[in-house]
């Protein structure tokens, strides 16, 4: 299921995350061309690189993991998921 971004249409590509044109343009001149390679990006990579802020960085990259309904598991996550699986 992927999020809605501008004027509620459908999320497929950077160009409909609802962020600004500007933006765009730069996000595709370094490299960023899909919402796969902004969803493994570090917010704070995003920010240098861009030279945009932190918290539009990281609203960038949640909204490119919820288009792409993307969640990131911490390890105590993890750990807790196993403890619970049974055993044969």
């Amino acid at each position: 299921m992927q999020g809605e971004g501008k004027a509620g249409k459908k999320i497929r590509s950077i160009d409909d995350l609802d962020i600004s044109p500007s933006i765009v343009a730069k996000l595709k001149d370094s490299g960023y061309t899909s919402l796969e390679s902004l969803v493994t990006a570090s917010a704070q990579d995003l920010s240098v690189t861009l030279g945009i802020p932190l918290p539009t960085a990281m609203k960038i990259i949640n909204a490119a993991r919820e288009a792409l309904d993307i969640r990131f598991k911490t390890a105590k996550e993890v750990k807790l998921e196993r403890m619970n699986i049974g055993r044969i």
